[in-house]
């Protein structure tokens, strides 16, 4: 970065890629929308084009692993997570990139995003209970 007086040489502009995801104040997603009409806050950039996202989306499939999770009365909102998880797992499109990742006291990234959905099955099985020690 030059700086005093000097001039700064145009630079080649950087194009990136971002998915948005637009709502309005109720929280319904905006579709529709055109360049002109999103501004982009702190960052020296500009929307060129809008179009629709044509593949699967990457998810981030994140449980909760608090102390609310634990099996209460023959009642365990672990388990129903775990069955909702895997159900989830089930209704992915092909080469559809999930990750998975926990909360417990700190965030953890169980896997990193995959287009292996029997892997992240697998990774759910295997999560310690949140009655356990090991979680």
């Amino acid at each position: 970065m030059l700086t005093g007086g000097a001039s700064r040489r145009q630079q080649p502009a950087e194009k990136r890629v971002i998915p948005p995801g637009i709502y309005d104040a109720e929280g319904r997603l905006l579709t529709g929308l055109k360049p002109e009409q999103i501004t982009v806050k702190r960052a020296h950039a500009r929307v060129v084009r809008v179009r629709p996202h044509s593949g699967p989306r990457p998810i981030i499939l994140l449980l909760g692993m608090s102390a609310s999770m634990a099996e209460r009365e023959g009642y365990s909102p672990w388990k129903i997570a775990i069955r909702a998880a895997q159900e989830f797992l089930r209704a992915v499109q092909p080469n559809g990139q999930v990750a998975l990742h926990i909360v417990t006291d700190r965030h953890q990234i169980v896997l990193p995003f995959t287009d292996d959905i029997e892997a992240i099955g697998r990774a759910l099985d295997n999560l310690p209970h949140p009655d356990s020690r090991d979680a």
